[in-house]
């Protein structure tokens, strides 16, 4: 992994004099309810426990000036394809592996989305105490193209989801093991796109992933889950990435009924 942003190393107990996150919003209801009430399945992690703290850019530093330019930079790319990407996938169900998508393998959905929300959780836990505020409160002239999520900046979520699902993925069919991640960077950057990411956000979020990852590996029952799908006569059904009624309708049902099921959303 090569990262562009990241430049500091191991945390200090030193705080930025700078704006937070709960200084110009508030953490959303639903995401309030699910960092406090989630129950891991397979891992119940913190940065901390990963050994993998580490500063965003503090915000007089070379390198958030850095940030800036860059987000300011891609705003003025956006294309009416890409916002049309950026809204689908403020949804789990935007998230396109080679046109795999939930809804459609319940067993393998179920998998995914556990892992998933694990993952979510220790970004969650990760936020909390980074507290960073969003982009468009810290650079001028920044419009984002969809509201500020409700939960502070770093690390991206998406980020951490949309890759831990590409290597879990990968581990299914090897081959597109690539095109998967591609993909998985494509949604994280998709975010930096709309304005509200940085791009240390995605680099930390990807970092997180790969890390719990080597910890799921090691987990006895989602070795034995994953198993349900390595090396057998498993297909898994891909959809054409052009968005279809009926396939975003099967997906947001799936994880409708997984939320209730769970009570997380």
């Amino acid at each position: 992994m090569s990262f562009l942003f990241l430049t500091s190393c191991q945390t200090t107990s030193k705080k930025d004099s700078s704006l937070n996150f709960t200084d110009t919003q508030k953490w959303g209801e639903e995401e309030d309810h699910f960092r406090k009430n989630w129950k891991p399945v397979f891992v119940d992690l913190t940065p901390e426990a990963l050994n993998l703290k580490i500063d965003p850019p503090r915000e007089h530093s070379q390198a958030f000036q850095r940030e800036k330019t860059y987000l300011l930079a891609l705003q003025g790319m956006r294309s009416e394809h890409d916002l049309k990407e950026i809204e689908i996938q403020k949804h789990v169900c935007g998230f396109y592996f080679d046109g795999f998508r939930l809804g459609f393998n319940r067993n393998l959905d179920n998998f995914l989305m556990d892992a998933y929300m694990d993952s979510r959780l220790l970004g969650f836990r990760a936020k909390a105490f980074y507290n960073r505020i969003r982009p468009s409160f810290s650079v001028p002239g920044l419009t984002p193209s969809i509201e500020n999520p409700g939960h502070p900046a770093y690390p991206s979520n998406h980020s951490i989801q949309a890759t831990l699902m590409a290597l879990i993925l990968g581990e299914i069919v090897p081959n597109n093991k690539a095109t998967y991640l591609n993909s998985a960077r494509r949604i994280a950057r998709n975010r930096e796109l709309a304005g509200v990411h940085y791009p240390s956000d995605s680099e930390y979020g990807m970092s997180l992933a790969f890390a719990v990852f080597e910890r799921l590996v090691k987990n006895k029952t989602f070795q034995e889950r994953l198993s349900e799908f390595k090396g057998k006569k498993f297909k898994m059904v891909t959809r054409k990435i052009k968005t279809e009624k009926k396939d975003s309708n099967a997906c947001l049902n799936y994880t409708k009924s997984y939320a209730i099921k769970n009570g997380v959303w």
